[in-house]
């Protein structure tokens, strides 16, 4: 699975459209999934209550880096 790290604080629209968070530069995402120009994730964190979140594809390619897979990060 990928998980991604953003790069500098970026405010995201929930899928439900009744939530905009923050995430801060440093925190990473998973569940990557991409439809059109749009890509859809949820936090790693476990101080967020897991939502899915969307945002445009270019800038999430902007704002975040892949992360390498550490061992013992499998349940992240």
């Amino acid at each position: 699975m990928e998980t991604r790290m953003f790069d500098r604080p970026v405010t995201v629209q929930s899928t439900d459209a009744e939530h905009v968070e923050t995430f801060n530069r440093g925190e990473r995402v998973k569940n990557i999934m991409r439809s059109a120009n749009t890509v859809m994730f949820e936090p790693v964190s476990t101080h967020r209550v897991v939502r899915t979140y969307a945002m445009d594809w270019s800038e999430f390619e902007k704002a975040t880096t892949a992360c390498l897979r550490q061992v013992g990060d499998e349940g992240q």
